[in-house]
């Protein structure tokens, strides 16, 4: 059997990635109500209260910036999973 290297993936590990970030992909797509590639601030609340993590606004805001890495007032898929 050929060594892989230190950081290659085998083919089941890969496979299981790629399903990971589609799954992501899915649910960070289904909570871009307007469909513009973020989540701005009402689709970010509306992911919370989906989860069933109600918070107010002033908390949301507070989480929302947290996850803003870049403080454009939008979460791209990027920080989306990096919040994860």
């Amino acid at each position: 059997r050929e060594a892989r290297g230190h950081n290659a993936l085998d083919p089941v590990e890969a496979s299981q990635k790629a399903l990971r970030i589609n799954r992501l992909r899915s649910i960070y797509s289904h909570f871009d109500a307007n469909r513009d590639g973020t989540i701005d601030m009402e689709e970010f609340e509306n992911l919370i209260r989906t989860c069933g993590k109600p918070k107010s606004h002033l908390e949301a805001q507070r989480l929302f910036q947290e996850v803003d890495q870049d403080d454009n007032k939008e979460i791209d898929f990027f920080e989306f999973c990096s919040a994860l």
